[in-house]
């Protein structure tokens, strides 16, 4: 038996299990998700992409709850403003829940609506879960922040987009893309006419919930974020559940695609 080359798969297949861990992940958003209160809106996610389809499929349709929140207030065209992204708490899944800290981060689209049609994207999030998570324990994916800067007086509702979540695990890389249908606005946000030197904008304000949304401004997404740039290597890949369950349950080997010129 060569054991040179068992050892040098040995952190490949822990990527590996790491891999298929943060699909699962990916799915267990919607799980546990509180009472949508007035700030929030629930957000169906399908038409998910993986980045390597011949070694994983993508997840199912999943629903969660997004929160959009203006920070600030006194809101006055030409001028930027802050709107944080907040998930719903999410419950790791099995088999193995997340072993690893710090392996993954997010980003997603917010739409605006009203006054003006626009889309804005958040940064990445910062890098989660804090530390492993057993199956079953809770996690929260960090908050996503924008900048939308309005061109004109008047009112825009935010209502949240496509999402995608990247996991990066040493030289290997999983890209997973889901579009999102049947969100309402979560805020809405009146914008002052700007005043060049002037403070005043007393006449600006921003609400959350959907109360005040018009029937058109209930988004039922059709954007994308294939333009947005990744954070991943190349040579992207994933496990499925199959051979995920292989190398847990040591019953055989599981097939994993080394990036080329990597040694583990």
């Amino acid at each position: 038996m060569d054991h040179s080359a068992l050892r040098s798969r040995r952190p490949a297949w822990r990527a590996t299990v790491l891999a298929g861990a943060f699909t699962a992940a990916t799915v267990a958003l919607a799980a546990s998700a509180p009472t949508a209160s007035a700030d929030s809106t629930d957000v169906k996610y399908g038409g998910c992409s993986s980045s390597d389809t011949a070694v994983a499929a993508a997840p199912p349709d999943y629903t969660t709850t997004v929160t959009l929140t203006p920070q600030g207030s006194g809101y006055q065209a030409g001028k930027p403003i802050k709107i944080t992204w907040h998930y719903s708490e999410s419950t790791a899944p099995p088999p193995v829940g997340i072993p690893a800290a710090k392996v993954a981060t997010a980003k997603g689209a917010i739409l605006i609506g009203g006054a003006a049609t626009d889309t804005v994207t958040t940064d990445f999030s910062a890098a989660f879960p804090p530390a492993a998570v057993p199956v079953g324990g809770k996690f929260q994916i960090p908050d996503l922040t924008a900048t939308f800067t309005p061109k004109a007086a008047g009112t825009y509702t935010l209502t949240p987009g496509d999402n995608e979540q990247d996991a990066n695990l040493g030289t290997l890389s999983i890209v997973i893309k889901c579009k999102a249908s049947g969100a309402k606005a979560a805020a809405t946000i009146t914008v002052a006419a700007g005043t060049p030197g002037s403070g005043d904008t007393s006449s600006s304000s921003a609400t959350t919930g959907s109360s005040t949304t018009s029937p058109g401004s209930a988004t039922t997404s059709t954007s994308t974020l294939s333009t947005l740039p990744h954070t991943g290597f190349d040579g992207r890949w994933m496990i499925g559940a199959a051979g995920l369950a292989a190398v847990l349950g040591g019953g055989g080997l599981a097939v994993t695609r080394r990036r080329r010129g990597s040694h583990g």
